[in-house]
């Protein structure tokens, strides 16, 4: 599943896309970490991600590649 994580202010916004719910949560903290205003996610619907629901999906990925 694609993710779309958008951050700044109108003036300057950055749009990046990340591939997996994994890479984004772990780009999302990072930004979160340098104290980038405005830091949202959006699923490939267009639907806003909440981080809690992003870590979710992370784990969830994570459990799924060590059953294989």
């Amino acid at each position: 599943m694609r993710f779309v994580i958008t951050s700044g202010t109108g003036i300057r916004e950055i749009v990046d896309e990340r591939p997996d719910a994994s890479s984004t949560h772990q780009h999302v903290l990072r930004l979160i970490s340098f104290k980038r205003p405005g830091i949202r996610v959006f699923d490939p619907d267009g639907q806003s991600v909440s981080l809690e629901k992003l870590r979710r999906l992370a784990s969830d990925e994570g459990k799924s590649s060590k059953g294989t």
